[in-house]
C-alpha cells in the first residue's frame, strides 16, 4: 500500500472507523455480514463520518472568516467579478457586496433567474425577507418551470 492509498483509504475514507465499528458490533453479538448488522454498522459509521466532516468544514469556514475580516475580504473580492466571486463573497458573509454584483447582473440581463435567485438567498441571509420574496417571485415570473421552483415557493412562504 502506497502512501497515497493510505491517506485516501485510512484518513480521508475513514476505513479504520468502519473496521472499529464492525469489531464493536461483532463483540456485542451482532453479525455485520448479515443485513441488519451491516445496516447498523453503515448507519453508525456514516453518522460519525458525516459529523466529523461537517465539524472540519465548519472549523475551516470559521477560520477563513476570522482570517479574512470584512475590510480585507472587500479589498480582495473587489478585483474579481462574476458568479465565482459572488459565491465566495456569500460564503465569507459578504452578502452586501454579493447583492451589488447580483443587482448588476440583473441590470445587464433582466431575465437572469440565477442572479435573482442568488440575490434572494443573500437578502434572506441578511433577514431582508421582503426583498428575498420579491426576487424569488421574479424567478417564478420569468421561468415557471425551473426545477428549483418548489424550493423557491417553500422559501417565499417560509417567512
Amino acid at each position: 500500500m502506497g502512501i497515497w492509498d493510505f491517506i485516501q483509504d485510512e484518513i480521508l475514507g475513514m476505513k479504520w472507523l468502519n473496521r472499529l465499528i464492525g469489531s464493536m458490533l461483532n463483540a456485542c453479538g451482532l453479525d455485520t455480514s448479515e443485513k441488519i448488522g451491516g445496516s447498523v454498522q453503515f448507519f453508525i459509521y456514516d453518522v460519525i463520518k458525516i459529523m466529523v466532516l461537517l465539524g472540519v468544514l465548519i472549523f475551516l469556514i470559521s477560520y477563513i472568516q476570522i482570517y479574512f475580516p470584512p475590510e480585507r475580504t472587500k479589498k480582495i473580492l473587489g478585483r474579481f467579478h462574476g458568479i465565482g466571486a459572488n459565491c465566495i463573497a456569500a460564503l465569507l458573509g459578504e452578502h452586501e457586496s454579493a447583492i451589488q454584483d447580483y443587482t448588476e447582473a440583473v441590470r445587464i440581463n433582466p431575465k437572469n433567474t440565477n442572479a435573482y435567485y442568488n440575490r434572494g438567498n443573500s437578502y434572506r441571509s441578511l433577514g431582508r425577507y421582503q426583498n428575498a420574496a420579491e426576487d424569488y417571485t421574479a424567478v417564478l415570473r420569468i421561468d415557471r418551470y425551473k426545477i428549483r421552483n418548489e424550493h423557491i415557493l417553500d422559501a417565499v412562504f417560509d417567512f
